[in-house]
Parts: C-alpha cells; sequence; structure tokens
C-alpha cells in the first residue's frame, strides 16, 4: 500500500513524500485513512526550525528525516484481531468509524490501541474541534502538575498558543482567579473572545511583581522562565507547561530567588502521565483527561471557537510551518486536510 506523509528533511525544510506501507496489523493495531491532522506549534515547530538539539542526533526521536505529528482524525479501514480488548466498555472500534488519534501527518496509518490512545468519534463531532482536544489534553497536563488544588487561588498562564488557551480555561473552570498573557496582540483578542482575562506582556527580561499563588509557563521559553518565578508569590508554584526549548539566561538568579522564596518549580511533561486509566493509580490517566476535554469541547464549556486559523491541504505543507514560525501573532492552529490525498 502506498501512502504520503509530510517529512521534515532539513531545518525550516518540510517535503510531502509518498512512503510504502505495509498493510499487516499487529493483534492491537488499527489502520486509519487519516481525514485531518493538526500541527503542535510546540514540538513540531522546535523540529522544524532546528530549535530541538534532537534533529541533529543520530537515532534519536526527532532526528532529520523526521515525520511530524501526532493529533489526527480519519476513519477505520482495517483492525487486528485483539482490538475489541481494549478500550473502555461500549467504545467500538471497526471498520467505518471516525476516531480521534495520536497518528502522524500522513495520508494512512497504524494505531496501536494498547500503547497509544484511540476514540470513537460521535456521528455530530466536528472534526477539527476534536484535533483541538489534543492540545486541551496537553493542557491538563499542567493541571495534574499542580501540588495544591488550584480553587481559589490566584493564577498566571504565560502564553496564549493553544495549549495556554486551554490551561487557562481549565483552570477557569477549577475555581481559580486566571490572569493570561501573551506578546502577540491577535493571541490576546482571541483569549478575550473565548472569555479570557488576557494582557499584553510580558517581554523577556520584564517582571510584573509577586501577583500569583501559582504561575504556568506554556510557551517553552526559558528566558520568560525567571520572569515566571518572579510573578509568584513566596512559597507559590510555577509550572512548566511548555518544553523549554533555546537560550537561556544565568540559571543563578532565578534559582537563588527559587530558593530563598520557597518556590516549587514543576514539569508538565504530557508523556509523564500514564495513557490508560487501569495504569495511572490514583491520578487522572490521559485516557481520562481526552474524555473530559473532548465532552468539555462538545458541551461548549471548554471554547474553540477562532482557535483554528487556516485549513491547508498538505502539499502546501512548507508553507503553513515557515507562516507558523515567522508570523505567531497571525497563525496559530493550523490544520491539514488530507481528503483527497493519496
Amino acid at each position: 500500500m502506498r501512502g504520503k506523509h509530510i517529512v521534515f528533511t532539513a531545518p525550516n525544510t518540510a517535503e510531502l513524500q509518498g512512503f510504502e506501507f505495509d498493510e499487516s496489523l499487529a493483534e492491537d493495531e488499527v489502520l486509519v485513512e487519516t481525514i485531518a491532522t493538526l500541527i503542535s506549534t510546540g514540538t513540531e515547530l522546535a523540529n522544524f526550525t532546528g530549535l530541538s538539539p534532537n534533529v541533529w542526533i543520530k537515532g534519536a526521536w526527532g532526528a532529520y528525516p523526521h515525520v511530524p505529528g501526532y493529533t489526527a482524525v480519519g476513519r477505520v479501514l482495517a483492525v487486528g484481531d485483539g482490538v475489541g480488548r481494549y478500550g473502555r466498555q461500549g467504545q467500538r472500534i471497526v471498520p467505518g468509524v471516525r476516531v480521534f488519534g495520536f497518528t502522524p501527518h500522513a495520508s494512512v496509518a497504524k494505531a496501536s490501541v494498547s500503547r497509544r490512545l484511540l476514540f470513537p468519534l460521535d456521528d455530530g463531532d466536528d472534526v477539527n474541534r476534536m484535533l483541538l482536544a489534543r492540545m486541551g489534553m496537553v493542557a491538563s497536563a499542567g493541571m495534574r502538575a499542580l501540588h495544591r488544588p488550584a480553587y481559589g487561588r490566584d493564577v498566571v498562564v504565560i502564553g496564549q498558543g493553544l495549549v495556554g488557551l486551554f490551561a487557562a480555561q481549565l483552570l477557569d473552570i477549577a475555581g481559580a482567579e486566571v490572569v493570561a498573557y501573551d506578546r502577540a496582540p491577535r493571541r490576546v483578542e482571541l483569549a478575550r473572545s473565548l472569555g479570557v482575562d488576557a494582557r499584553l506582556g510580558p517581554a523577556e527580561g520584564e517582571e510584573l511583581g509577586e501577583i500569583a499563588d501559582i504561575v504556568i509557563e506554556a510557551i517553552g521559553n526559558p528566558r520568560l522562565v525567571p520572569a515566571a518565578v518572579a510573578m509568584a508569590r513566596n512559597l507559590g508554584e510555577v509550572v512548566l507547561l511548555g518544553s523549554p526549548r533555546g537560550p537561556g539566561d544565568d540559571a543563578g538568579p532565578v534559582l537563588s530567588d527559587i530558593h530563598h522564596r520557597g518556590i516549587s518549580l514543576t514539569g508538565a511533561l504530557e508523556w509523564l502521565v500514564p495513557f490508560h486509566a487501569a495504569s495511572a493509580g490514583t491520578g487522572p490517566s490521559l485516557e481520562d483527561a481526552a474524555h473530559m476535554v473532548m465532552r468539555w469541547i462538545r458541551s461548549g464549556r471548554l471554547r474553540t471557537e477562532g482557535m483554528i486559523s487556516d485549513v491547508r491541504s498538505p502539499v502546501d505543507c512548507q508553507d503553513a510551518f515557515a507562516r507558523l514560525s515567522e508570523d505567531r501573532n497571525a497563525y496559530h492552529g493550523v490544520v491539514f486536510d488530507w481528503r483527497g490525498i493519496a
């Protein structure tokens, strides 16, 4: 079987290439024909631009040539013999059903239901809104990382990209008093349209004073960590929801500030959260987070209007990734429509 997928071949270079595909399935695998995929503007742009160090390490995840993507909606073509044993009660993954999963930017892909997540969609589900649920799952990892409940606490979210937009809304639902910041005026406008109290700033090196019990850094810019720490009150929490990439300033002053003011600094990498509820112990799993986020998007409790700025053909992948990396003010959520790509 032949398909097409997007490949990062070098820094700032994305190509749509053909590939040969083995149709045979392990017992836990599902063959999916892709309808649409969503660009993750943090991870994928770091790999596209060469900012992530992994792209230069032979054999590492993300090394060039690299097939990006982990957010897709597609239609099931075939299933392995044991697929019916996985998933929640009443969850049917059968040929013809639309599914949401972690597959790459490709016209066809295999998905393992034991090692990753795959969810059947409701008949009325909008594809783009369900793609955005993936970013809501990422944001939920920041909630899981908190040492104390957010209810009644003052919270700052730095960054109003897709993950930051969901983080601000989830914290608001949890009962926090949330203020969000971003340096891009269009993103601030979008956040406000979704009901978030959003403001411009902070710039690198700018300190706004001790204004919050919890500060969420949702961008992944190491140079904003000192500002995040400075915003936290004594004995407060700073959560690194964005994976830090790129150069940072001397760590000495910020570490001293953390030490002397009792600040808790916590990483919130989504991939540290167990995938399935049965292996998550007492905490919520990614499976739990996915069901919660998808349910709240369907009900309108989590708002998504305006989050998708562009829908492109995979043929235009080079321009789509380049524009996202060059103008994050205007571009923030980009979907690839794979229908007709074979």
